[in-house]
């Protein structure tokens, strides 16, 4: 197993390197997972590019991954993650939940000060 960064400016053709270098391991009669680490914003772009220029058969073998998913993957082959993490849309949906519940509750507490019988109580403890 080995690693290779490659860096630099945008345009230099750092995208085109890797999918030929990809292309050429490919060609390569060993089996061994070729991982290709890019940031969170381009790894549908990334994946797009290489089914475009390699085709469907490095979809077997040439995994896409952000840092963030390639820290999942290893704490999932490893172990290390001891709770699992609510995902952005459970998040969206719990927020929901809250809100719809937190609007009934105000509007009950709503119809209960509008009521007389909140009047009376609260002139009663006022006066006291």
């Amino acid at each position: 197993m080995s690693i290779r960064f490659i860096y630099g400016r945008a345009g230099t053709g750092k995208s085109e390197f890797c999918i030929n270098s990809i292309k050429e391991r490919l060609s390569n009669s060993d089996y061994n997972k070729l991982i290709l680490i890019v940031p969170e914003q381009y790894t549908f772009v990334t994946e797009n590019k290489i089914l475009k220029y390699i085709g469907e058969k490095a979809l077997l073998r040439t995994q896409v991954l952000s840092f963030k998913k390639m820290a999942h993957e290893v704490f999932d082959e490893c172990g290390g993650r001891v709770k699992e993490l609510i995902k952005e849309s459970g998040k969206n949906m719990l927020i929901n939940k809250i809100q719809k519940t937190g609007e009934e509750w105000l509007k009950g507490i709503v119809k209960w000060i509008l009521s007389d019988r909140f009047l009376k109580i609260t002139l009663n403890d006022t006066t006291q």
